[in-house]
């Protein structure tokens, strides 16, 4: 996140350590709308990877996919020291 400058853009900020298990589980995002104190009817997760894709299905709310860093071709969205 300080890497690309959204250091204290986001309200929350969920890791893998934050959750007993991770993607492509929904617990993370359940817990990020938890926080939040929204619905899956009220949420938009983008993931650029298949276990994104699939833990965003799994937790009811809209999905997209976004082919940013590792899955992006030749780099594109990736940021840059």
């Amino acid at each position: 996140m300080r890497l690309c400058g959204l250091e204290g853009r986001f309200e929350i900020s969920l890791c893998a350590k934050d959750a007993e298990h991770n993607k492509p589980h929904p617990e993370p995002l359940r817990q990020a709308m938890a926080a939040l104190s929204v619905g899956p009817e009220e949420t938009i997760y983008v993931g650029d990877s298949v276990h994104d894709i699939v833990a965003g299905q799994a937790a009811a709310g809209w999905t997209a996919a976004a082919p940013l860093g590792a899955t992006a071709p030749h780099g594109a969205g990736r940021c840059a020291a």
